[in-house]
C-alpha cells in the first residue's frame, strides 16, 4: 500500500518562523521563572494584553531593541509583543478573562470563522540554477 497522509487543508505548522517562535518562548520562559507557569491563563481584563502589546510595538517603534529596564527581561522588545498577541489570542478563543473592550458587553465570545479564507495556491516557479548557485527561493 502507498504512503497516505489526509493532511490537506491543514495549516502547514512549517510556514510558522522558527527565530519568532523561539523568541516568544524565551519569553515565556522568563515570564514562567517571574511568575509561574502558565500564570497568564489566570486572566483578568484582555486589555492588560492589549495594552502590554502596545507598549511593547511603541518601545519597539521608537528603537528599543531590547527589554533593559530596571525590571526587563533583557530579551527582544518585539518577542514581547508577540508573546502579548499569542496570549490575547488564546484567552479570546477559550473564552478566559474579561472582554473589557470599550463599547463591548462583556460577553463577547469567540467564534471561528465557518469556513475559513484561504489563498489561492502560487503556482510553481521555474528553479532556475547556474554552476555555483544555488535554489531560488520564492518568499523572502
Amino acid at each position: 500500500m502507498a504512503f497516505r497522509k489526509d493532511d490537506a487543508g491543514k495549516p502547514r505548522m512549517s510556514l510558522l518562523p522558527h527565530e519568532a517562535l523561539m523568541g516568544a518562548a524565551e519569553v515565556m520562559t522568563y515570564g514562567a521563572q517571574k511568575y509561574d507557569d502558565h500564570n497568564w491563563r489566570q486572566a483578568t481584563e484582555w486589555s492588560r494584553y492589549y495594552d502590554a502589546t502596545m507598549r511593547h510595538l511603541m518601545d519597539w517603534q521608537m528603537g528599543k531593541e531590547v527589554d533593559d529596564g530596571p525590571k526587563g527581561s533583557g530579551l527582544a522588545t518585539i518577542d514581547h509583543a508577540v508573546c502579548s498577541l499569542l496570549m490575547l489570542s488564546s484567552l479570546i478563543k477559550t473564552g478566559v478573562g474579561t472582554d473589557d473592550r470599550y463599547g463591548t458587553s462583556g460577553t463577547t465570545s469567540y467564534q471561528a470563522p465557518a469556513s475559513p479564507r484561504r489563498a489561492k495556491p502560487r503556482p510553481a516557479e521555474p528553479v532556475v540554477r547556474g554552476k555555483g548557485q544555488r535554489r531560488k527561493s520564492r518568499g523572502a
